[in-house]
């Protein structure tokens, strides 16, 4: 990424080093993981650590990738799991913002796993240097960033593994953002989870534990 650099040490390990001038963004990082405690859906934060360095469990299958390949999607699965692993960041009073498949990994055991907080804030704090990508942002942008952000684009994300594609993928960044501004989102009525996609794109969600009600 921009602000760090990821080594492979181990079969079982990677170490993110920060670029020149960006040790706080590691070191905010290290904080987020600290405080978000152990959890099976969340990359793992070993002990072992220098400053400006963090020891993270490695998880070769980034889920975009895995999409894109043509493989087998768990899509009812890898849902629920990814809302119930931002029900535990929102519990822990933390705003994830940074959505999108590129920061979600296949286990082997075929369950995700939560990464990249470098981006992510705390509730009622003005977030780091990272944001959504403007297909997974809700309008307008603010900078201090709140659970309902994170909760349209968990549509996003949840949209893109339904279809295979980024919501509006042949659109330019400006026609999206004029989209998403009056409220008009690429259909999802014969999608399975179509119905939850438009809730959360509507903000008919308060939090990600209503959603695991109508997911489960």
């Amino acid at each position: 990424g921009a602000s760090s650099v990821v080594y492979r040490t181990s079969p079982e390990q990677v170490v993110k080093c920060c670029r020149p001038g960006t040790l706080g963004e590691i070191e905010h990082e290290r904080d987020i993981l600290e405080r978000l405690g152990e959890h099976p859906l969340i990359i793992k934060k070993f002990e072992r650590e220098d400053a400006g360095q963090l020891i993270l469990q490695y998880h070769p299958r980034e889920l975009r990738d895995l999409l894109l390949s043509g493989t087998h999607i768990h899509l009812e699965k890898w849902a629920l799991q990814i809302t119930e692993a931002l029900a535990h960041v929102h519990a822990h009073d933390i705003i994830y913002r940074n959505f999108n498949l590129s920061n979600i990994r296949i286990q082997t055991s075929q369950d995700i796993v939560l990464c990249d907080f470098a981006g992510s804030s705390l509730v009622g704090h003005t977030q780091m240097g990272v944001r959504a990508e403007v297909r997974f942002c809700r309008l307008p942008y603010h900078s201090m960033a709140t659970v309902q952000d994170d909760l349209f684009s968990l549509g996003s994300v949840l949209y893109e593994l339904s279809t295979g594609s980024v919501p509006y993928a042949t659109r330019k960044d400006k026609d999206v953002v004029r989209l998403y501004g009056i409220k008009k989102f690429p259909p999802v009525c014969n999608l399975p989870i179509g119905k939850i996609i438009t809730k959360y794109w509507n903000e008919s969600y308060q939090s990600a534990n209503e959603v695991l009600l109508d997911l489960v």
